[in-house]
């Protein structure tokens, strides 16, 4: 008979106190470890993600050769040791859409065939915005139908855009860092035109790797690594120059993940008397629009850099909120829902007990994530007893709204869901039950075993 892992969720009676100290971002450090591959030196990641998705990326630069360690509170990479990998190379990224993007980038400047796969939901997201602006760059790439199965046939020199004064325009981030990642190996550079508020991580690992990619507003030019603005260190030999000596070791402390800090922050403006403080967290101001939201729905949340050397990182205080008020929040809004489109189901949720209605419009994109993540949240919530109405591109709810539970929270295997319902079962008249919780590794696996809510857990198998 077959058995499956759940975890239950039960209320929570007494307060989220103390101070917490989260893992590794997960967007940087996959920035870190595809940034540190091209390094002729050591890169020491201090606090990386440990999450499922980034220990692709760090598998992916083994099996490309260069040399990795894992210690208990941070990872070496030394891109010196690559080497050409076999001239056939089958990569499986798992359900990590970030690995995949930016792989695509990253091999498009590496000799030989490479041919790319994901699980079942991967392999439903599109790639075709990443694959589309690097054939203009002279990668040659074949999609299935702009999904994976992807293959990069790759020769080392990509000839970069014959028109220098042409631009590339994207609105992802995940986009852009492709596009930097080939365009430094590229004859002659890359153009990019940022066309909407992003991510600035990639900008920020440049620069501090050495990278001198010269800003003008929202254009970004990349110069191939044969220019004297390149990168310092990445391996001229690979490219037939003259080899450079190895520059000395660069060490990097990832910051907290912001987007895991706001299950806890949602936590704790609706388990009742709560008071916690998150430490060494990023704080990089296109990462905090879900705090601005909360804050501008009357939650008492408030928070403060102490270290801005490249990646701003500070503390985040969080108090019980019982007046929160509800939200409309559009591409008109001052902070704009791809902002922050990882912790919209988590500002949906917090709608649903704060007063009057909340809107979030133009977030299609959350449908193309590890779920439909719109008609996934609208039926797992449902089946909590929270309704919540499923538009075209976003969701409309009403407030003060009991979270029945009782309940098998359907997070259709979506790590960002799993994690949500188990938020959600601190505040549930009836325990949640979650299956398949491990899921929720793809970018925390510490989740289950926060303090914030261990102790309201019963791990147990179901026949």
């Amino acid at each position: 008979m077959e058995t499956q892992s759940i975890q239950e969720v039960f209320r929570r009676s007494n307060p989220i106190t103390g101070r917490f100290v989260l893992p590794g971002d997960k967007s940087i450090t996959h920035r870190a470890l595809f940034f540190s591959a091209l390094r002729e030196g050591r890169t020491i990641i201090h606090n990386p993600s440990s999450a499922r998705d980034c220990r692709n990326t760090y598998e992916l630069l083994e099996s490309l050769g260069c040399c990795c360690e894992t210690h208990k509170d941070h990872w070496v990479v030394d891109g010196s040791a690559r080497s050409v990998g076999p001239a056939l190379m089958n990569i499986h990224f798992g359900n990590s859409g970030t690995t995949a993007r930016l792989a695509i980038g990253f091999l498009s400047g590496e000799r030989g065939t490479f041919s790319l796969t994901g699980d079942s939901s991967l392999s439903r997201r599109p790639m075709e915005h990443v694959t589309e602006p690097l054939r203009f760059l002279g990668a040659d790439i074949v999609t299935t139908d702009g999904k994976l199965p992807v293959t990069v046939i790759a020769n080392r020199v990509i000839s970069g855009l014959n028109e220098p004064a042409k631009a590339i325009e994207v609105s992802s981030a995940q986009v852009h860092a492709a596009l930097t990642l080939a365009g430094l190996r590229s004859e002659s550079g890359v153009r990019i035109r940022r066309i909407a508020p992003m991510r600035d991580h990639t900008l920020r690992m440049a620069k501090k790797f050495g990278l001198s990619i010269q800003t003008h507003d929202d254009l970004d030019q990349v110069y191939p690594v044969t220019e004297p603005n390149g990168l310092q260190g990445i391996s001229h030999k690979r490219r037939g120059l003259s080899t450079k000596d190895p520059e000395p070791n660069v060490d990097l402390l990832i910051p907290g993940d912001v987007s895991s800090a706001s299950f806890l922050i949602t936590a704790a403006l609706l388990v009742s008397e709560s008071d916690l403080q998150i430490h060494n967290v990023g704080l990089n101001p296109t990462r905090t629009g879900f705090l601005e939201c909360v804050k501008g729905m009357g939650g008492k949340v408030s928070w403060k850099i102490t270290d801005n050397e490249w990646e701003p990182r500070g503390s985040i205080h969080v108090q019980y909120s019982p007046g929160l008020h509800g939200i409309i929040l559009d591409n008109s809004s001052h902070i704009t829902p791809l902002m922050m489109i990882d912790e919209l189901p988590l500002l949906a949720f917090l709608g649903t007990q704060a007063n009057g209605e909340t809107v979030i419009r133009d977030a299609g994109e959350l449908r193309v994530k590890e779920s439909d993540r719109i008609s996934a949240t609208v039926a797992m919530m449902g089946s909590l007893g929270v309704k919540i109405e499923e538009l075209e591109d976003g969701f409309r709810l009403s407030g003060q709204q009991k979270v029945s539970g009782g309940g098998r929270a359907d997070h259709r295997g979506d790590h960002r869901l799993a994690m949500l319902a188990g938020v959600a079962g601190l505040i549930a008249e009836e325990p949640v039950i979650v299956p398949n919780p491990d899921v929720a590794g793809n970018s925390w696996p510490g989740f289950w075993d926060c303090e914030a809510w261990r102790f309201n857990l019963q791990s147990r198998f179901q026949y």
